[in-house]
């Protein structure tokens, strides 16, 4: 079956990830009583809530966000603030941290808040061309992470305690592949795994080294900032999955992670692509094809995960049947 096609099977599956955010609501209050108590935040100032953290507004000009254990060190998260202080101009902001600390053990972040709402906030209110204006916003912040040039650097990790880095783009994907395909889980879930991976890389072989950028990596309507105006205002979670690459990766992440958003449809995947195609043709398009794909595979350590797993070796097999 043809990627598309895959991708909107595993949308159900994936989007129960999104029905638990009830749940992440009240384990990150649990988990964070002395914080909230001490900053005097309620749930009724929660902002959001995932994976990574819980965030909380401190009045109309900042943030409390509250790390989760699993989303990393300290030491992670004053390197995520080191680096965002020194990204290169963007047309968008990005999060400025002005304090990292610990209340009776729990870190904390208190960060400057970015004008309006997340774009996944935002979708399920549009509608007609208000969408589309949104959804081309959108694509063109994606692309404007290309202006975010790291000429000289390494490919590879920017964020990870034990970074991977390489001097050939190709070199730093297909390791990170292999690293994945040496999952036992993954390898019980995707019949013949070993020769997936061969075919699959050797496709990444013949992409040739892009100009070197900073890679958001997880680009997608929750890390989207857009105001009521349609206009991106800021990017966040600059995190474990940052890196120097190819900036049609975040062209890829802007795509195929859309379909895993609330109120989000194929009809929207689509008109990206299409927008891409008559931008920048079938070459890029094919491109984040195979990084969709690739994302599966990095993100397929997540096995605990039921949905995120089923999303992951959905599109493994999809490649492999093609």
């Amino acid at each position: 079956m043809r990627l598309e096609l895959v991708q909107q099977e595993a949308i159900a599956i994936y989007k129960t990830l999104l029905t638990n955010e009830n749940q992440f609501e009240r384990q990150g209050t649990e988990m964070s009583d002395a914080v909230t108590a001490t900053f005097g935040v309620t749930d009724a100032d929660l902002l959001g809530s995932g994976w990574e953290s819980t965030i909380y507004a401190l009045g109309t000009t900042q943030i409390l966000r509250i790390p989760r254990p699993k989303a990393g060190s300290e030491d992670q998260v004053r390197a995520q603030a080191a680096f965002t202080a020194n990204l290169p101009p963007l047309p968008f902001a990005v999060p400025c941290i002005r304090e990292i600390s610990r209340i009776d053990g729990q870190l904390y972040v208190i960060e400057d808040r970015i004008a309006g709402q997340s774009m996944a906030a935002l979708l399920p209110k549009l509608s007609g061309e208000r969408r589309a204006t949104a959804l081309r916003a959108y694509l063109a912040a994606a692309e404007a992470m290309s202006a975010a040039a790291a000429p000289g650097e390494a490919f590879g990790d920017l964020l990870l305690d034990q970074p991977r880095r390489c001097d050939k783009w190709s070199d730093y994907l297909i390791a990170r592949v292999r690293k994945a395909a040496a999952d036992d889980v993954l390898a019980a879930a995707i019949p013949d795994l070993a020769g997936i991976v061969e075919r699959f890389t050797a496709r990444l072989e013949a992409i040739p080294d892009p100009a070197r950028c900073i890679v958001h990596g997880d680009f997608w309507p929750p890390n989207v900032m857009m105001n009521d105006d349609l206009q991106v205002t800021g990017l966040i979670d600059f995190s474990f999955t940052t890196r120097i690459g190819d900036h049609v990766m975040d062209l890829a992440g802007a795509c195929h992670f859309l379909l895993a958003t609330k109120s989000s449809s194929q009809a929207d995947h689509d008109y990206l692509k299409q927008l891409i195609l008559a931008k920048q043709g079938a070459e890029v398009i094919d491109r984040i094809g195979l990084y969709a794909v690739w994302f599966a595979f990095d993100f397929a350590f997540n096995h605990d995960d039921a949905a995120v797993f089923a999303w992951c070796t959905n599109l493994i097999r999809d490649f492999a049947s093609n």
